[in-house]
């Protein structure tokens, strides 16, 4: 190959390359992300929320509701052993007394964990929650 033949070739592939240097610009960059790509992401993202979150607000308000259910089984045994000792049954006003018993409850009174839920002594002398009410069942 002789010198002209390799400035014709030289001269050939820088023009065939500036003509490609247009079409970079379409082309994806190595270093980032498409605005699709995370645009999918995103969308993806939201769409696995929307399923998360109501079954993390069931699963807490279940939790919530078996809690409060072994907070009054408690304090209801609590009630049954003032009526033996006693001979009656408790009113709203021994709340404090029955559940101040530190042997009982070491960490002090049950609470529920619900947004401002409180416990009281209904007029049957049974342990009732202000938001869950008086839960019967299974602990």
């Amino acid at each position: 190959m002789t010198w002209d033949n390799m400035e014709n070739h030289k001269n050939i592939l820088e023009i065939s390359h500036s003509s490609m240097r247009g079409m970079d610009m379409f082309r994806r960059s190595e270093k980032g992300y498409a605005l699709v790509e995370l645009l999918l992401v995103v969308v993806i993202l939201g769409i696995l929320a929307s399923m998360a979150i109501p079954r993390f607000l069931v699963s807490r308000d279940e939790s919530w509701t078996k809690a409060c259910r072994t907070n009054l089984f408690a304090i209801n045994s609590e009630i049954e052993e003032y009526y033996l000792m006693t001979g009656e049954l408790p009113g709203p006003e021994d709340y404090d007394a029955i559940v101040g018993d530190t042997a009982r409850f070491p960490s002090g009174p049950p609470k529920c964990n619900a947004p401002g839920a409180t416990y009281s002594i209904n007029e049957y002398g049974r342990a009732e929650c202000s938001f869950h009410g008086n839960i019967q069942g299974e602990t």
